[in-house]
């Protein structure tokens, strides 16, 4: 703050004590009792306006003053809004009250008076002691460097009165001593109020801002993955019995692979089906949370599950593992928070190179990271090489310091491994075994009234023995136990225990058998539902569709079991995460009983698809399902829970129906379609949906082909003005597609995204669909959403047989979108090596140009793409290219921390010193985010000159990394000469 602008803070304040007088004085007429103390305030402000017109005076005489502000933080700019402020309160509290209210109120409005008033006095008494050139210098700075000069000058003072006590000087310097005294004291009072308010501000704004932080960390944690949390876990980790799997810390291959010190990263437990394998990951996983408790440690699991229905198996598992290192950090990663912003601005899911980049960037913050993946076999069944790809992904971050642990019934392939490895081969360790089965016994009432010790310890040897080191053939054997009723029948069966685990499902089957024609039917029902739906069940789930009976018109509530009753029918062959919670998922115990019932059961198990099905169909007929309750438009109401199955059905009859016979359902689907207001209140959100689309979307080609015969137009829209074919496409049906187009479907209608049933088709990577399409007259060149062409959506994917396909179609590989971008800005900002070369080869233009001016190359630099940089590079690229806001390849790359992309650009003499519209040089853009490693190599190269340079706002590197709070690269900047770095 300049004097001239001081000048007019004080003439502000001048100007406020005028106002303030003719208010106070009329609060002598109003209220009698506040005569005394109203005088004496008026006299306290006419004081303050007498010191401020001196003040005025000697700002406008002196001409020692100029030049004495370099901060806004000086002491007197900060007194004199401090004192405009507290004239503005006092305006404010004496004008607002009537005549009536001044005379109730003014003896608790008095004290808050009285301390406007001190704090007025106290400004009083600073206004002053500027009156001197000295006092002036003094108060221009900031209040720790004022503090630090009056206490210097306050100890001379003292120190020369003790000298000259003798003589007439002692007199000044006592007075001189008083007088910084009580200018120090006025200023600390003064300051620590404001402080006091200040912090008060702070305090309720950080509670805002962690509330919106938190609430924003939620919604990135939950967009990763809503598919497996800690309920898996917890659901394993609760059937473990206590000491179970303790045993394996004594392992020397355990031992050494949690030794930080060991080359082995990567612990592979074989075992076969059965064995307690997950039992065993989960106590692991346990263990080094209690053995690393810190933040330097952080520990990511992942269950996999046969059950799964995804083409890509990989986003849900790396997702989790992100999810579960992002939780142990001190905050999201800048980078996951980035591509959740792009993924939502462009209205996509993560790409599986996107989380694989972050995965390996957040394990490295970590000290101590570990990566757990349970049952390795199970993770992709129909689809190896999604498997395979996993495996190499975990060798690769154990090369890179992570500890990883898996379990499979396999053991590995060593061609797919490179790093230090042990394989464990695991059977259930007997201990453990007898552990459980007491605990079983023991916690069982009915079988405490029967068990002596001698047939405690026959059933724990028999079972130990006939187990052959698999846990879940000791369940089920126990299982079987505990359904006896006396000391006989235990004995019986203990002798007809089998070490096969088919014979022991055999057995469990038997027991079903024995109960009650209506427990028999539960528990049948209930096994066939839970091995056999299309996605995972809740426990309410489960239960309404047991109680839901094919071809009635409505449902009776009074119709559903209670969980536990059907859980207890099932003779164990049922598990649940927590039977109090009917969101919990409800589960078979063991993928081996999937496999048994595969095997054994064969036409149980084919009848499975049409059951749920008809049932399926049944709820979605039934008029309460039609309800608003139904449909999750409120969700709080507690009568949803009476249509508890709609969503599942409304979702996933279709894909039950694709693996029966069409006359199967064909009636009860034809009554659900030719039903407009029920299908309009099932689906509330796309009213103008038809049966036709349903059946599109889950390429039933019977229905769909019925539909036709009996009239239905194929070219009917949806709400979203989307069409079957867009549906089939969409949902990857290709011979559902092909007949459309034989019905005579359009193959470029736009819905209402502009997207055409072309560019759908590749975005899912079908190269037969997208031929089949083509070979129907789709334009491969047509403008959809954005004005994307499907060359552009295959070059964003990776999709490199599409690109070629569609290049050798016709389409355009200059084509630009709407703002501007090729095909090889999408690849290069992807990476796609292969595609990017395909372009070039076909002379795509390297320095393409985006509305805001990026080529490719800003684009990979953006992304740390640095195999495309470095490719793009090579067919000539301009390193020094600059968008519109004036930055270079480099600026992104260190904005985005890539040290290997900052490595190549300067290897290929990237401009150092380039400035961008803000006056900001890549080491500015780095030091502000953090990326302590590009900073540490940006100086390795000119450090003076970078260090010294102001951007436009005249802030250096170093002052960049102090405003944003960046404190590693702080520290790393401090670290440099003191003489290289200046202040603005």
């Amino acid at each position: 703050m300049d004097p001239l602008s001081i000048s007019t803070g004080v003439a502000g304040l001048i100007g406020l004590a005028l106002q303030v007088a003719p208010i106070l004085n009329a609060y002598i007429s109003d209220v009698a009792s506040a005569r005394t103390d109203i005088q004496s305030y008026i006299r306290e402000v006419d004081a303050l306006s007498q010191v401020s017109e001196l003040l005025q005076s000697f700002l406008d005489s002196s001409a020692a003053v100029n030049g004495q502000f370099q901060t806004t933080e000086a002491v007197l700019c900060q007194t004199i809004k401090s004192c405009e402020t507290c004239l503005m309160d006092l305006v404010r509290m004496l004008s607002k009250p009537t005549s009536l209210a001044r005379r109730l109120l003014w003896t608790m409005e008095k004290q808050k008076v009285e301390s406007i008033m001190e704090r007025v006095r106290r400004y009083t008494q600073l206004f002053h002691f500027a009156l001197s050139v000295e006092g002036w210098a003094v108060l221009s700075q900031t209040p720790a460097e004022v503090t630090a000069i009056l206490e210097m000058q306050m100890q001379m003072s003292k120190k020369m009165q003790e000298i000259v006590h003798v003589t007439e000087s002692a007199k000044a310097y006592r007075e001189k001593t008083e007088q910084v005294a009580a200018v120090l004291e006025h200023m600390r009072l003064l300051f620590a109020d404001e402080g006091r308010r200040l912090v008060e501000i702070q305090e309720r704004v950080e509670d805002i801002s962690r509330g919106l932080k938190d609430d924003r960390e939620m919604e990135v944690l939950e967009w990763l993955t809503r598919e497996q949390g800690p309920g898996r876990h917890h659901e394993v980790r609760s059937r473990r019995t206590a000491g179970t799997g303790r045993w394996m810390l004594k392992q020397s291959t355990f031992k050494d692979w949690v030794d930080p010190a060991s080359s082995t990263r990567l612990l592979w437990c074989v075992g076969g089906p059965g064995c307690g394998k997950s039992t065993l990951m989960s106590f692991v996983v346990d263990e080094l949370k209690t053995l690393h408790p810190g933040h330097e440690a952080a520990v990511a699991y992942y269950y996999c599950d046969y059950r799964a229905r995804t083409t890509q198996p990989l986003l849900p598992a790396l997702g989790s593992l992100v999810r579960a290192f992002s939780e142990a950090s001190h905050g999201l990663p800048r980078s996951l928070q980035t591509l959740f912003d792009a993924c939502r601005r462009e209205r996509r899911p993560p790409l599986v190179s996107e989380l694989e980049g972050i995965l390996s960037e957040i394990c490295g913050s970590f000290k101590y990271p570990f990566v757990l993946i349970d049952a390795l076999d199970e993770f992709s069944p129909s689809d190896p090489a999604q498997t395979t790809y996993l495996t190499c992904l975990l060798d690769a971050l154990a090369q890179n310091g992570v500890r990883v642990f898996m379990t499979s019934r396999t053991g590995p392939e060593p061609s797919l491994l490179t790093s230090g490895y042990s394989v464990v081969n695991y059977t259930a360790d007997n201990a453990d075994i007898r552990t459980h089965v007491a605990h079983a016994l023991h916690t069982d009432d009915s079988m405490v009234a029967l068990l002596d010790s001698q047939l405690e310890e026959d059933i724990s040897n028999t079972i130990v023995s006939q187990a052959s080191g698999m846990f879940l053939l000791a369940v089920l054997h126990l299982q079987n136990i505990r359904g006896q009723v006396s000391r006989a029948g235990i004995r019986r069966s203990l002798s007809t225990l089998s070490r096969d685990l088919g014979d022991a499902y055999d057995k469990t089957f038997e027991a079903i058998t024995h109960q009650s024609q209506s427990q028999q039917q539960l528990a049948f029902d209930a096994l066939l539902w839970v091995a056999s739906s299309y996605r995972p069940l809740s426990a309410l789930e489960l239960r309404h569709a047991l109680a839901t009976r094919i071809g009635d018109d409505d449902w009776d509530i009074d119709d559903v079991s209670p969980l536990g009753l059907i859980i207890k029918s099932c003779c164990g062959l049922l598990s649940v995460d927590n039977i109090k919670d009917g969101q919990s998922e409800v589960r078979l115990v063991h993928h081996t009983l999937q496999e048994y019932l595969q095997s054994r059961q064969p036409t149980w198990f084919a009848r499975a698809h049409e059951v749920i099905a008809q049932t399926s169909l049944t709820c979605l007929l039934f008029k309460s399902s039609g309800l608003p309750t139904a449909t999750g438009r409120k969700r709080s109401s507690p009568s949803t829970k009476r249509h508890a199955l709609v969503p599942f059905a409304r979702k996933s009859w279709g894909f039950h129906a694709a693996m029966v016979p069409l006359e199967s359902y064909q009636e009860l689907a034809m009554r659900l379609f030719k039903d407009k207001s029920q299908l309009s209140a099932l689906y509330p959100e796309n009213r103008c949906i038809s049966g036709i689309h349903i059946a599109a979307g889950f390429g039933l080609n019977g229905l769909v082909l019925q539909m036709a015969k009996e009239g239905l137009d194929v070219e009917t829209f949806d709400s979203n003005h989307q069409s079957p074919l867009q549906y089939a496409c969409a949902y990857n049906h290709t011979e559902t597609a092909l007949q459309l187009l034989k019905l005579g479907a359009n193959p470029n209608h736009l819905n209402i995204k502009r997207d055409t049933s072309l560019f759908l088709a590749v975005g899912n990577g079908n190269i037969k669909l997208a031929t089949i399409l083509l070979d129907h007259r789709a334009l491969p060149g047509q403008l959809g959403r954005d004005n994307w062409v499907p060359l552009h959506k295959a070059a964003d994917a990776g999709y490199y047989d599409i690109v070629e396909l569609l290049v050798r179609r016709g389409s355009w590989i200059s084509s630009r979108s709407a703002k501007g971008v090729t095909a090889l800005h999408r690849a290069a900002g992807r990476g796609h090596i292969d595609i990017m070369a395909f372009l070039l080869s076909k002379e795509a233009s390297v320095e393409a140009t985006t509305h805001d001016s990026w080529t490719p190359l800003h684009g990979a630099s953006s992304s740390g793409q640095t195999p495309a940089v470095t490719l793009l590079l090579q067919h000539g690229a301009n390193i020094n290219h600059r968008s519109l806001d004036q930055k270079t390849p480099l600026h992104r790359a260190c904005r985005g921390g890539h040290l290997d992309t900052v490595q190549t650009l300067l290897n290929h003499n990237a401009d150092l010193m380039a400035q961008d519209a803000d006056g900001n040089l890549p080491l500015h853009i780095a030091a502000r985010e953090g990326h302590s490693a590009v900073v540490k190599h940006l100086l390795t190269r000119s450090p003076l000159q970078q260090l010294q340079h102001k951007n436009k706002t005249g802030l250096t590197p170093l002052l960049e990394s102090q405003w944003s709070g960046s404190r590693d690269t702080e520290l790393l900047l401090l670290q440099q000469e003191p003489t290289t770095i200046t202040s603005p």
